[in-house]
């Protein structure tokens, strides 16, 4: 089977392996030189990946690498970009995934091939870079994986057209050479914005965060200096949602008062994305990041916000303000969406109204976690559509259950776009490996190694649990799970540091003497008695 696969990122390297896993004949199109994705930094505004210079990850790095290759010992839990794509490169040479990889290379339209209802075939319309070019060729089954983030989504606010100063993106800042001693609006609250603003707030006078709806603010660290993901466990899934969101609320708000600091969010824990930064507080109570209301207008030099207030003098704005769902290669009609402007995909992966199973979405998705290991169980999922080892429901179930799901998300997250592609990370994760049976499951493990069943449902849940059984297993699953603590602490632990033992022995020697005292007085005391007792006789 020849499978083309849209996009050279972590979503589409992955799916290349297991593709090759199963012996398809697979390729990979990459429009960039080099493989990435959003990863891929690049100096100049609007080339590479999407990321900044100083992004590192949100997620650490034992839950974050693929099933069946961890991240190296040495790396730090949490990665910078470029140990990122040194990953993913590792993961291409360990696998041999380069040699299927065309880079420099468009997908301008993917369309369905004469013959697609009897053999469920595409046709790619491909074209080089800086060619006008373009060549048609077919193949069995597509895969995009081009992901999210490829149109910017630019909010229109009154009065813009008469700034002065400086407007970008998100996508096009780099770093904060250039910004020194400005003062700058950044517009929005989810991650990009705030590592930016607080970025910008050690060289600039003075940064103003503009928020509409407020974010829950977690760190990166949390108990005993452990990873603030290894919470993610299946126990944690066990307890009731509604007491989980009591305690984080109440450790959030314990670390700083949410709405003390202007960020007391308009919805509650687990209806949006959270923020994830361990500096924001710090740089709002010094007064280098001031947290501002929605904007309302823009003038030549002034921002004013929603209430009220106005900013003069600024140099400025970056709009944090996300990205548009949008797959330009594909035609509407293929990829519907809902009265919301939601995606429909069934299990987020296969579009329902296809007669033939033989085109999907990879990385289509948010994650309340890690989105590697998501794209992989998912491209392990397509695999064994592809391979027939599984099927898909009839296409009326597919709706039913996309338009329950979808229903389900609106009454329990905030309504956006990508409200309905937001994921519980095990709960999505066990739904797909149940289906290609690769789920862990503890009560087997319990009867055959219950300290790696402990493990498993107390520890932190780290997609190698999804390589211990079912088909495509790994021999070094189970030791990659046991020693995942070992590999925490050796990449924190750069300080060889042994305690001193304090010599103690006169405190030990002051017990034997008042002990040996002790006991000789009770002796004494024992004889004296006895004596008096007997003497009179005498």
């Amino acid at each position: 089977m020849k499978v083309a696969i849209v996009g050279a990122g972590a979503s589409g390297i992955t799916a290349l392996k297991q593709c090759l896993d199963e012996g398809f004949d697979a390729t990979v199109f990459e429009k960039e030189q080099h493989i990435g994705g959003i990863w891929a930094f690049s100096e100049k505004a609007g080339t590479g990946g999407v990321i900044y210079r100083s992004v590192i990850t949100n997620t650490s790095k034992d839950i974050t690498a693929f099933s069946d290759f961890p991240m190296p010992e040495h790396y730090p839990p949490y990665l910078h970009n470029f140990q990122v794509i040194e990953y993913l490169q590792m993961y291409c040479d360990h696998f041999r995934l380069n040699d299927h990889i065309q880079f420099n290379t468009c997908i301008h339209k993917i369309e369905k091939a004469a013959d697609y209802q009897q053999s469920g075939r595409w046709v790619l319309t491909i074209g080089r870079n800086q060619s006008s070019e373009t060549t048609r060729k077919t193949f069995d089954a597509v895969i995009v994986a081009s992901g999210l983030y490829s149109n910017i989504h630019f909010p229109h606010f009154q009065g813009v057209e008469n700034f002065r100063g400086q407007i970008l993106h998100s996508r096009d800042y780099k770093d904060w050479k250039g910004f020194e001693n400005k003062r700058i609006v950044v517009i929005g609250s989810a991650n990009s914005a705030v590592d930016i603003a607080v970025e910008l707030s050690y060289h600039c006078s003075q940064v103003y965060m503009s928020t509409r709806s407020g974010a829950w603010v977690f760190g990166r660290v949390s108990t005993n200096g452990l990873p603030a993901d290894a919470l993610l466990s299946r126990f944690m899934m066990m307890i009731p949602r509604s007491i989980v969101k009591i305690a984080l609320r109440s450790q959030l708000n314990k670390k700083f008062n949410h709405s003390t600091y202007g960020l007391t969010p308009d919805h509650d824990v687990f209806t949006k994305s959270v923020v994830i930064n361990d500096d924001l507080p710090a740089r709002i109570i010094c007064g280098a990041v001031k947290v501002k209301d929605i904007v309302s207008c823009i003038k030549e030099s002034e921002v004013e916000f929603a209430d009220g207030t106005v900013e003069k003098d600024i140099d400025a704005i970056i709009y944090a303000t996300g990205y548009r769902t949008s797959i330009s290669c594909l035609d509407s009609s293929i990829i519907t969406r809902d009265q919301y402007d939601c995606l429909n995909l069934y299990k987020n992966v296969f579009p329902p109204n296809l007669k033939h199973p033989t085109l999907s979405l990879i990385g289509f998705n948010q994650v309340s976690g890690p989105v590697f290991p998501v794209s992989e169980i998912q491209s392990r999922y397509v695999a064994h559509i592809l391979k027939n080892r599984i099927s898909l429901p009839s296409q009326e179930n597919m709706m039913n259950e996309i338009e329950a799901t979808h229903k389900a998300h609106r009454n329990n997250i905030v309504k956006t776009e990508w409200s309905t592609i937001r994921l519980e990370f095990i709960g999505y994760m066990d739904e797909l490996a149940s289906i290609i049976g690769c789920r862990c499951s503890i009560f087997q493990l319990l009867f055959r190694d219950p300290r790696l069943a402990f493990k498993c449902f107390f520890g932190s849940c780290i997609p190698t649990q999804y390589r211990l059984m079912g088909p495509h297993s790994w021999d070094n699953a189970k030791q990659t799970i046991e020693d995942s603590d070992k590999r925490f602490a050796k990449a924190i632990q750069t300080r060889r540091y042994t305690p001193k033992s304090k010599n103690r022995s006169w405190l030990w020697l002051g017990f034997a003497v008042v002990g040996n005292l002790f006991i000789a007085y009770l002796i004494a005391s024992h004889c004296m008695t006895y004596l008096s007792h007997i003497l009179p006789d005498l």
